[in-house]
């Protein structure tokens, strides 16, 4: 008989039991939504395109498409110019690419610029590029070096012809032969 209603008594406790965590599951709140997602995501981007007699040629390990925005992820740029020896080839931790302005924002980049049968290292923590009027700017600081020449600038422009203005803390330091 004592065991019949102990049976019954754990019966309902389990029950109880099972629509408490019922009842709380049903009234979490998912960690994302939707609109969270972006419209695309692709992984290992290889991207090339002519633009303004330059090639091109993008590389990511992942890159995502939201609202005309595009976001990569460990990036390689290159841009070779078509009509001179000129060629920079860079490596980014991320970037975005806007689409309507052709804007171009990477961050923790490292890379070579070469031109004019010499190169240069270069390493800046951003860089953006502006399509009009063809310069890369470097808001936040860059350092350019080669085996004679160390360069290093609080903020920098460099112009698609290879001229590039320093300003807010340049140093520049060079070997004499």
């Amino acid at each position: 008989m004592y065991r019949g209603k102990i049976k019954l008594l754990l019966a309902i406790a389990a029950i109880l039991a099972l629509a408490f965590y019922i009842r709380r599951d049903m009234n979490l709140t998912p960690d994302f939504t939707l609109g969270d997602l972006p419209d695309v995501s692709v992984e290992n981007l290889d991207f090339r395109r002519r633009i303004r007699s330059r090639d091109w040629h993008l590389r990511a390990k992942r890159a995502e498409h939201d609202s005309g925005v595009i976001r990569a992820f460990e990036m390689e740029i290159d841009v070779s110019e078509a009509d001179s020896d000129g060629l920079m080839s860079l490596r980014a931790s991320n970037g975005e690419f806007s689409e309507a302005d052709y804007f171009l924002e990477v961050r923790s980049l490292d890379g070579v610029l070469f031109r004019d049968g010499r190169s240069m290292d270069v390493l800046a923590p951003q860089a953006s590029y502006e399509r009009s009027p063809d310069v890369w700017l470097f808001n936040r600081g860059i350092e350019l070096w080669d085996e004679k020449t160390y360069i290093k600038g609080g903020m920098a422009a460099i112009a698609s012809d290879g001229v590039f203005v320093l300003w807010k803390g340049a140093y520049v330091s060079w070997a004499v032969e």
